[in-house]
């Protein structure tokens, strides 16, 4: 349970610090939801998601592929990513790092166009899990899931909490990104394994007042395991 709420919370982003595993894994899932919440924009505008992922884990090293539905801008997406995660033994940290490309086959988008490096540090202890994310664009084009933000550097940065069902996520973009200082405030309730809800709500950076001309985005998202 608590670990869908922080894969949800930091899933833009990002992902959460995995444990070694000592055998390779192969684990595979899909997903719907009423819209596409991408580190707090609704990409989809409201229009519903479809999305998979296939991720072979090999003892700690790991790579695969998320495919969804798209954004109403540049359309069926596909995500491939690779990295490693590891646990401090007794400490309750956790670390991932790792390489992740977007590709936009009907906007011309092709592998390592749109891509960046990613960091996450995790600590849990009892029923209280943390976790601090951070990307950085190493795109050819450069910008954030635009084909026309060349020569800009951007980053996303996250912080997470999760208790039981519940969890929080505070993100940043950082001014040079094409959401130019975007600050967002997450929160998710899972209902249980497969079945999840958040509300993000857009905060100005500056005085820390939700934005009048953006609303808070509501989003249900039902997930299930696919058994091999």
């Amino acid at each position: 349970m608590k670990k869908l709420v922080l894969t949800s919370l930091v899933a833009a982003l990002g992902f959460t610090a995995q444990a070694n595993a000592a055998t390779p894994e192969v684990s595979a899932s899909v997903s719907v939801a009423n819209t596409y919440l991408f580190r707090g924009v609704d990409l989809g505008n409201g229009s519903a998601q479809v999305a998979g992922d296939l991720i072979a884990d090999f003892g700690g090293a790991y790579a695969g592929a998320w495919l969804s539905s798209g954004d109403d801008a540049l359309g069926t997406e596909a995500d491939f990513f690779a990295g490693y995660a590891f646990d401090i033994a007794d400490t309750g940290i956790s670390a991932d790092l790792g390489y992740l490309t977007y590709v936009y086959p009907s906007s011309d988008v092709g592998a390592g166009e749109i891509a960046e490096v990613y960091a996450v540090l995790g600590y849990a202890y009892d029923d209280v899990e943390l976790s601090y994310a951070f990307n950085y664009d190493v795109s050819q084009t450069g910008g954030a899931l635009t084909a026309a933000g060349e020569g800009r550097e951007w980053t996303y940065m996250s912080l997470s909490a999760a208790v039981d069902q519940f969890g929080v996520l505070v993100g940043y973009h950082n001014k040079d990104s094409v959401n130019e200082g975007l600050l967002h405030i997450d929160g998710t309730y899972a209902y249980n394994d497969n079945l999840a809800f958040t509300v993000s709500v857009p905060v100005d950076a500056e005085d820390g007042s939700t934005l009048d001309d953006n609303d808070p985005t509501y989003v249900a998202t039902l997930s299930l395991p696919i058994e091999f």
